[in-house]
């Protein structure tokens, strides 16, 4: 039934096709770092690759991974996909801060880390424009 839903694309794809199967092991591999709560850097860099990918669903899918991980750290790769030509996809980010942003304790974010955020929420997105 899982492989089902992350195969499905409501509406249809919106970009070059990738075959089934690829999507269903990316999307499985984003959701199984997630699970184990991404411990080692090489879970953080599968699921960073999912927010890159040309797949809405997969961009969705690796953008909530990185928000329900409730690390404040990775808001940074969060924020640009709120400028995401996709309503969805800028949805799913808004949801994902909120999330990141439980991890936060009561002491303020480091100077550094405002920086990081204040660079990404005003860079250039990474995709084309609509």
């Amino acid at each position: 039934m899982l492989l089902v839903v992350l195969a499905a694309q409501p509406g249809g794809p919106r970009t070059a096709p990738q075959s089934l199967s690829s999507l269903t092991a990316a999307r499985l591999a984003i959701l199984a770092a997630e699970d184990r709560r991404a411990p080692e850097a090489r879970d953080l860099a599968t699921i960073r690759a999912g927010v890159h990918s040309g797949d809405a669903t997969t961009v969705r899918i690796a953008i909530r991974a990185l928000g329900r991980l409730e690390r404040p750290e990775l808001m940074a790769d969060i924020l640009p996909s709120l400028r995401h030509p996709l309503p969805e996809i800028r949805a799913e980010a808004a949801n994902a801060i909120a999330q990141a942003a439980q991890g936060w304790t009561h002491k303020p974010p480091s100077k550094a880390a405002r920086v990081d955020l204040d660079t990404a929420a005003t860079a250039e997105p990474a995709w084309p424009a609509a």
